[in-house]
């Protein structure tokens, strides 16, 4: 996915990535690339990882300590980063910070479900967040809750997915 494919993008900043998950390097590279986070952040996020200890590549290392006028480099150095954890789960994890992104940012849009149906595209129909998408029918032993329990499911998933990602190693 390009940015240009999109049916929705915002940016993402450095401050709530970090709140919100502890990004491997593929999964920063995903982001950056494809237009959730621009080149401040990605340096800011992988200074935050340098800081707290976590042990780094020498290419992580060198996006991490890249002076404001050396950002340029971004693009070279996150190139060079294979996919370990793989696309999918570096897709899986923008997913989760884009709609943590808009559920915490839900009354700045005019139809926040309409920002989560557009993410839900753009990603391609993941099954996982079919309960929180309203023309999507209630999971097999849920009862309908109309808006509130898709408001109630959003932020359920938003809160799990916080606390998977902020504990893993």
């Amino acid at each position: 996915m390009t940015v240009s494919e999109t049916l929705v993008k915002f940016h993402i900043p450095a401050d709530f990535v970090i709140e919100y998950a502890k990004l491997y390097s593929d999964e920063l590279k995903w982001g950056y690339f494809n237009g959730w986070i621009d080149r401040r952040d990605a340096i800011a996020i992988m200074l935050h990882a340098l800081v707290n200890g976590v042990r780094l590549s020498e290419d992580e290392e060198r996006l991490a300590l890249l002076l404001s006028v050396e950002a340029a480099s971004v693009d070279d150095i996150l190139e060079k980063i294979e996919f370990s954890s793989g696309e999918i789960e570096s897709r899986r994890v923008w997913l989760y910070l884009a709609l943590a992104w808009a559920f915490a940012h839900k009354d700045d849009f005019l139809d926040p479900f309409e920002v989560v149906e557009c993410i839900y595209a753009d990603f391609q129909y993941p099954s996982e967040i079919d309960n929180i998408i309203r023309y999507m029918p209630p999971r097999v032993g849920e009862a309908p809750g109309g808006i509130p329990g898709i408001e109630q499911a959003w932020e359920s998933y938003v809160r799990e997915m916080k606390e998977f990602y902020l504990n893993r190693d």
